[in-house]
This record gives C-alpha cells, sequence and structure tokens, in this order.
C-alpha cells in the first residue's frame, strides 16, 4: 500500500481513505531517471529532499509522460510528489478506476476547473464536447452525484465553473445541445441556459453572458418527456425569463458566520439578496436576447402580467410559515417586494415590453381567452402594494 496525497491507494484503484501524518509527502523527483519496471522500486528505495524541476512542467507534458508509463509508475511517481499527485496524477488514477467509466476524468475536469484535463480529452476526441455522459458519477472527490444524460457544458455550468465553460464553447460546445434525461428533481430536460438561470449564486450572471456570447438561445423552454402535454405541470416548461419573475422566498437562512440577527431582519436580508440577484441575471438575459414580451408556454401569459400574478399572490411570512410574523415586519417585507417588483418592471419597460398590452394570466387554456391589462391586475392589488399601483398608472401615459 502506498500513501497517495491523502489517500490511500492499492493497486490501480484509489479508495479515498484519508492517509495518516505519518505519509510520504512532499518529496520530488531528482538525480538520475530510472526506466523500465525498475522504477518503483528505485524511487520507493530513494529519499528525495532537492527541489526538482518536474512540478514545472506544462500539465499536457506531464499527461504525455503518464501516457508512456505504467500503473505501477503512476503510483510511485505520486508518492514523490504531493503538488503533482494533486493536480494531475491521482485525478488520472481514478478516471482508470473500472466503477467509474472512462469518461470520469472529463466529468471530474469539468466539475472541479482542470483545464489541462480538459484540453487532453478533446485532444484525443474533439466531438467529446457534446457527447452525453453515459453515467451518473457519485464520487466523493467531487460534489456532484450526477452526469447522467448531461454533456460536459452543462456539468460544468451546474458545478458554477466559468473557465470550464469557456473552454468547451471556445472547443466547439453547442450552446443549445439539450440534456438527454431531467434533473432528478423534474420532468423535463434542460439545455445550458436553464442550468444557467437555475444557479443561486453570483456565477450565474456570467454564465449567463458567457452563453450569450456564443449565441445560445435566451428564449428556449426546457422540453417535455411527458406522454400528455395536458397532464404536464406547466409553470416547467416556460421560456428562462418567466423563472426570474416568480418572487419565491428563502426556504433557509442563508446566514454567514457569525451572523446572529433576529428571524425577521435575516429573513429580509436574505429576501433582498435573493431577488436581487435575479434582477442581475433578468437584466443579463435581456441583454444577451430574451423576449420581454415572450409567451408563457402555449398560454398568452406575458412576463409583465405573469410578474404581477405573482405579486397579487404573495403573501408574507418567514422561511416556515409556523413562525409568527408580526406587523411591522409584514410591512417590511413588502416594501422589499415592492422595490424588487418595481425594478422587474422598469428592467421589463426598458428592453421594450410592453407593460400595458394585455394579456391572462391563467394558464389553463380554457380559462385564457379572458385577458385583462396589466393596470387592471394592479388595481385588485392588496393596499401593502400601493406603490406599485402608483408605478403602473404612472407611466400608462409614456
Amino acid at each position: 500500500m502506498i500513501a497517495v496525497s491523502g489517500n490511500v491507494v492499492s493497486g490501480d484503484v484509489v479508495s479515498g481513505d484519508v492517509v495518516s501524518d505519518d505519509m510520504v509527502s512532499g518529496d520530488v523527483v531528482s538525480g538520475n531517471v530510472v526506466s523500465g519496471d525498475s522504477l518503483s522500486e528505485a524511487l520507493g528505495e530513494t529519499a528525495f529532499h532537492e527541489q526538482s524541476d518536474l512540478t514545472a512542467l506544462p500539465a499536457e507534458l506531464m499527461l504525455k509522460i503518464l501516457g508512456s508509463l505504467s500503473k505501477k509508475d503512476w503510483l510511485a511517481l505520486a508518492r514523490t510528489c504531493r503538488r503533482l499527485s494533486e493536480s494531475l496524477v491521482v485525478p488520472e488514477l481514478v478516471k482508470f478506476e473500472v466503477t467509474q467509466g472512462q469518461y470520469f476524468g472529463l466529468f471530474w475536469a469539468c466539475t472541479a476547473n482542470k483545464p489541462a484535463i480538459l484540453t487532453h480529452h478533446i485532444a484525443l476526441d474533439p466531438a467529446v464536447v457534446d457527447r452525453h455522459f453515459a453515467r451518473k458519477f457519485d464520487d466523493e472527490k467531487t460534489r456532484y452525484p450526477w452526469g447522467f444524460g448531461m454533456t460536459p457544458l452543462t456539468v460544468a455550468i451546474a458545478a458554477g465553473c466559468k473557465s470550464m465553460v469557456r473552454d468547451l464553447l471556445a472547443s466547439g460546445a453547442d450552446p443549445n445541445r439539450f440534456d438527454l434525461q431531467p434533473p432528478h428533481w423534474r420532468e423535463v430536460v434542460w439545455n445550458p441556459i436553464n442550468w444557467a438561470v437555475s444557479l443561486e449564486n453570483e456565477s450565474s450572471v456570467a454564465m449567463i453572458q458567457i452563453l450569450a456570447g456564443h449565441g445560445a438561445d435566451m428564449n428556449q423552454a426546457p422540453r417535455d418527456l411527458t406522454s400528455g402535454v395536458s397532464e404536464y405541470p406547466w409553470e416547467y416548461i416556460c421560456a428562462p425569463i418567466f423563472k426570474l419573475l416568480r418572487l419565491d422566498k428563502p426556504h433557509l437562512p442563508l446566514c454567514e458566520e457569525g451572523d446572529s440577527l433576529p428571524i425577521g431582519e435575516q429573513f429580509n436580508k436574505d429576501l433582498r439578496g435573493q431577488q436581487e440577484l435575479r434582477h442581475r441575471k433578468l437584466v443579463a438575459l435581456l441583454e444577451g436576447g430574451a423576449d420581454p414580451n415572450a409567451r408563457y408556454g402555449q398560454s398568452p401569459m406575458t412576463p409583465t402580467v405573469f410578474l404581477l400574478t405573482n405579486l397579487s399572490n404573495w403573501e408574507p411570512s418567514y422561511y416556515s410559515p409556523d413562525t409568527p410574523l408580526y406587523g411591522h415586519d409584514a410591512e417590511a417585507q413588502a416594501n422589499i417586494v415592492n422595490g424588487i417588483v418595481i425594478a422587474f418592471l422598469s428592467t421589463l419597460r426598458h428592453f421594450g415590453a410592453e407593460i400595458y398590452a394585455p394579456g391572462s394570466k391563467h394558464l389553463d387554456q380554457e380559462l385564457a381567452e379572458n385577458s385583462e391589462t396589466p393596470l387592471a391586475i394592479a388595481c385588485r392589488l392588496p393596499t401593502c402594494h400601493k406603490p406599485v399601483v402608483h408605478w403602473v398608472h404612472n407611466h400608462i401615459e409614456e
């Protein structure tokens, strides 16, 4: 058994167990070059203390060197240099695990931001950028136990690896290519823009901008896999712009270390942060070419009507509906939501949305014929949303 950079390696397979503190680390290869089957034995019997230029070699060159060595020699090389072990040798060893399949290295590169490994795979097979993974990966070295039916591009987007997304697109990856299988919590398949919009962190904005710069369709809805459209939940097959106008609330406190805010203040902070991020994503989506007058699925509902309808159904609450909500907290939440909705409306209008065009607030086809103007919907909003009513009314003549 040989200790390798925090893992115990037995034979050619990385087991993932933690190595004790007395493991060999930090040594590098130096001195005479030993070739053939004696490399492992020679390295095992020699202690190296002087820094070598080995770690300064380009990753691509090291991959070629690894290709000429046996897996046994890989282990010996990993044992002598922790840096080389962590960056190249161990990932390549894991790629060859029988239980993980031959493309685990590509998956690992897309989720762990390893451009050298990605470049190596593309050099071997340029078409790999648009292939779909044939298995679900579940490995403790990655945080993402999925992959089956996804492309390298959608995996990199879901992992938040912007540089991998750029490299894949620069290598010819299709920015509009759908996955083959839906995410485990949905019944539709997504494409890159759907994954980018769904990210709930700042990388989402950058992903949308990168995809837009490479010709991605900003209006592409998920693909329905169900047998009957009438039985399908309409909320999942809309254009990406609608997902950003749902006024969803935080489900769990997003507390940072050291935070000790009362629940009302913490919720309002999280609510404001979540909706402000969605507004930045909305701007990026519209700048990339999203249609501000798109229709929701097959219904005549517009983004403006959809947003106001969501506001009419909005009720103040904390993370859990069982937590008591005081009057001043409800007012504070209403003020936050009103500000966000007005920002959304202003942005939609700026990018050409027909703010006052009639539309239906119903997704059901039988009820969708009963259309009404956004002003009519706004006038029926609760009194806590008066600022939104005033905004809609004040812009009606413009």
